[in-house]
């Protein structure tokens, strides 16, 4: 499958180029960034991803002992009880307490932020795909709890049936074009917060 033709991550189409199938590949891969974007690509509906992402942001949390009412509000969204707008909101005043912290705890509040303006029921499903707030809740998070992520990965490894990812990239990947070609987006690179760079800084 030649995920190349897809605005996916560089690093992702790379781990997934050294398997002989996209099976192989998504058994091995530890990044639950990855598997997202995938899901994201593959157009799984976003409301069960959100489902499946907002338990590893709420770790992060949990272990640095924040409190935000973003998780409650992105559950209630994917049930079909809030709209964007009030996701949105709460993923605002996330990211603003972000500001003031340093270290992991940010990272932990920008991963709230970023589930929150994932709650978009509207946008197109390649926008949703391209922009791609799920990886960046799931990779920021990951930064300020890495000693979780293969844990993480297995969970939601369990939470997507690999039929259903690799069936909507078969589809996705046959209907692209080279983006230089088709729109001129470049692949975006959403992982960039985790592993982390520095020693532990987010800036």
């Amino acid at each position: 499958m030649q995920l190349s033709v897809l605005s996916l991550g560089h690093e992702t189409v790379r781990f997934f180029e050294r398997y002989r199938t996209f099976a192989e590949g998504w058994a091995a891969c530890e990044r639950p960034d990855w598997m997202i974007e995938l899901a994201l690509h593959a157009q799984i509906d976003r409301r069960r991803l959100v489902v499946l992402t907002t338990p590893v942001v709420e770790r992060a949390l949990e272990r640095h002992g924040i409190y935000v009412d973003t998780l409650s509000i992105a559950r209630h969204w994917a049930r079909g009880n809030v709209d964007g707008a009030a996701a949105w909101a709460a993923g605002f005043r996330a990211s603003e307490r972000a500001k003031e912290s340093l270290g992991p705890p940010a990272s932990a509040l920008r991963a709230a932020g970023a589930l929150a303006f994932a709650c978009d029921a509207t946008s197109s499903p390649t926008y949703y795909a391209v922009r791609a707030h799920l990886v960046d809740a799931v990779a920021l998070a990951m930064q300020s709890i890495p000693d979780e992520a293969v844990a993480h990965a297995e969970t939601i490894r369990r939470g997507l049936p690999i039929d259903a990812v690799e069936t909507g990239l078969r589809a996705r990947v046959a209907e692209s074009q080279p983006p230089s070609r088709a729109s001129g987006e470049q692949p975006r690179q959403p992982h960039s917060w985790w592993p982390p760079i520095a020693s532990g800084d987010d800036d």
